[in-house]
């Protein structure tokens, strides 16, 4: 009977007291390569077993052996369906606007440009935070379609509902099925607890070259499980709370947008011919927005959709302080329900303590 190819690959090692180092540098295959040889999560070729069995000093009938069990390993592998390659990025928005720095700088993390890291020699986790409505999520997803042909293995994306009106956050288990099912692991081969989940995702992600963006994320609590445990892979996290307990995270702050990139996103979605006489309303009408994207792209969406309208039409409305949450609300998005679901996720102060006789300072 023909033994289990990785199994007898280790015994033949452990026999000689080497290290997964110690074979790799007798043989030429990578240390990694050995690995994943070993655990049998790579189909093996003929080529490095026989520079494997040169190196493990195999008599015949050993070496015959573990090239059977490699013919064998390839032929069930062969047989077994195609490894799944997810591609699960939402559409990148084709006015996306300005965040050139910002851009550059996470290129530049993945491409392992900063910071000293050599390329690709890590896991890189980027934390994207900033209040609602200001744009963390199209600039992840801007980026991730930039960097997509770099993970050929697959780009994964995964809201985790930190901050969805009406929704609790996703639990790191529930999470964890979601990307163990985007590889491709069936309902039936999903384990039961979190912690096993977690080690069947490190598994299925040791050699694949995966994008992750984690979305709307709670804490860091929340993320640390879903984090691959080996190279090749870049994560994306985006959250309304900064993550300095996520270790190994590079921040990235994201503000309002520049009074120019404002305008400039404005246009675009109207459309240059309708601001084009029109820039000192345009500029009052970025300002009432704060620069927010969110509420920039709602304001536009609504003159854009009025062809009647000029930008004149829209200022007036949005000078109205009692129509301004009216007017900055479209059918399921909304400026104010996207702080007040940030205002109700906060932790709670303490109630401060009043000396007696003394009128409280609110």
């Amino acid at each position: 009977m023909v033994g289990d190819f990785g199994t007898l690959l280790r015994q033949h090692r452990l026999l000689l007291c080497w290290t997964q180092e110690d074979l790799a540098e007798q043989s030429g295959v990578s240390a990694h390569a050995i690995s994943v040889l070993e655990s049998g999560r790579r189909r093996p070729r003929l080529s490095s077993v026989a520079r494997l069995a040169t190196a493990l000093v195999l008599d015949s009938a050993d070496r015959d052996q573990l090239i059977a069990a490699a013919r064998a390993q390839s032929q069930r592998s062969t047989e077994s369906p195609a490894r799944v390659m997810p591609r699960l990025l939402p559409y990148a928005v084709p006015d996306f606007t300005g965040r050139r720095d910002e851009v550059d700088r996470l290129l530049a993390l993945a491409a392992g440009q900063a910071q000293g890291q050599e390329p690709a020699s890590a896991l890189v986790i980027s934390a994207i935070d900033g209040m609602a409505g200001v744009g963390k999520t199209a600039l992840a997803v801007h980026v991730g379609h930039a960097l997509a042909d770099r993970f050929p293995d697959g780009q994964l994306f995964l809201d985790l509902h930190g901050f969805t009106p009406g929704k609790l956050p996703l639990g790191p288990g529930a999470a964890l099925a979601r990307l163990l099912r985007a590889v491709g692991v069936s309902e039936l081969s999903l384990p039961e607890g979190t912690e096993e989940r977690a080690q069947m995702w490190c598994t299925e992600a040791a050699d694949r070259q995966l994008l992750v963006v984690l979305d709307n994320a709670a804490d860091a609590a929340q993320v640390r499980p879903l984090i691959p445990g080996s190279p090749g892979c870049l994560v994306l996290v985006t959250s309304r709370r900064r993550m300095p307990t996520l270790d190994g995270a590079v921040g990235l702050p994201l503000d309002v947008l520049s009074h120019g990139e404002a305008v400039a996103l404005f246009a675009r979605i109207v459309g240059s011919d309708r601001v084009a006489d029109h820039a000192a309303t345009v500029d009052e009408i970025v300002t009432l927005c704060g620069r927010l994207p969110l509420a920039l792209r709602i304001a536009a969406a609504r003159l854009a959709h009025r062809p009647a309208w000029t930008p004149v039409e829209l200022l007036v409305r949005l000078r109205r302080p009692q129509k301004l949450q009216t007017e900055l609300s479209l059918h399921d998005r909304s400026v104010a329900a996207a702080f007040l679901d940030s205002y109700q996720a906060l932790d709670p102060i303490p109630s401060a303590r009043v000396p007696a006789g003394r009128p409280a300072p609110w």
